[in-house]
């Protein structure tokens, strides 16, 4: 009887449309989710033929398979060993998402003791085997020695960091001779002009010489 009615269900929801918004299709800011158009005018409040269809009776599925798994069993959420003890004849379980992966494997283990169709997992087996294959390499992975680093890469650092030592102590030289040298003078050495006079500092030098010559004679 379930079986004939599972497929009714499916022949229904492979007829029936998407139930969309008035309008959603023309404007973005219009959600698809559904809502029930309420204009005076509104031709698809209206059943008005070529517009988009509005939720009836007749689409909906048989009230005996409604929220059935397609194997005809009822999902019944499990994160715990106590809730999959506790699945009956009829249902079956659904992993909650928020389940680790070790816990997971430690449920779908114990569901299969129990006969216990998983339904979030096709092939509980292959599923067994392909983590415990994840976990061995990750395990291999975490054993593995680390690669010692090369002994040139190291020379060649301490090289480097010679050649540096060696250019620092030369600029140290250099500059300590530079101080030694400026010592020796006294003096810096003048600025390049520093000894030429311009034309008006002649003249006045000149006017000043003239009157103290003419002072003298007087």
């Amino acid at each position: 009887m379930s079986s004939t009615l599972l497929q009714t269900r499916s022949r229904i929801k492979g007829k029936k449309p998407t139930f969309t918004r008035q309008e959603s299709h023309r404007k973005a800011r219009v959600g698809h989710e559904w809502r029930k158009p309420r204009g005076m005018h509104s031709k698809m409040r209206l059943h008005v033929r070529g517009k988009k269809r509005s939720p009836t009776p007749g689409w909906g599925s048989p009230r005996e398979v409604e929220g059935l798994h397609p194997s005809g069993l009822r999902p019944v959420l499990a994160a715990t060993l106590q809730q999959i003890d506790s699945i009956k004849e009829g249902e079956g379980a659904v992993i909650a998402a928020t389940v680790g992966m070790r816990k997971r494997v430690a449920l779908v283990e114990h569901a299969r003791k129990k006969n216990i169709t998983v339904l979030n997992v096709r092939d509980a087996g292959a599923f067994l085997k392909s983590v415990s294959e994840q976990m061995a390499q990750r395990k291999a992975a975490r054993k593995r020695p680390k690669a010692a680093p090369k002994k040139e890469g190291k020379q060649e650092e301490k090289k480097e960091d010679a050649r540096k030592a060696e250019h620092k102590e030369e600029h140290k030289e250099e500059q300590k001779e530079k101080k030694e040298q400026k010592g020796d003078n006294g003096q810096k050495p003048p600025a390049q002009g520093a000894g030429k006079l311009t034309e008006e500092e002649q003249k006045k030098k000149d006017k000043e010489e003239q009157d103290k010559l003419l002072t003298k004679r007087l």
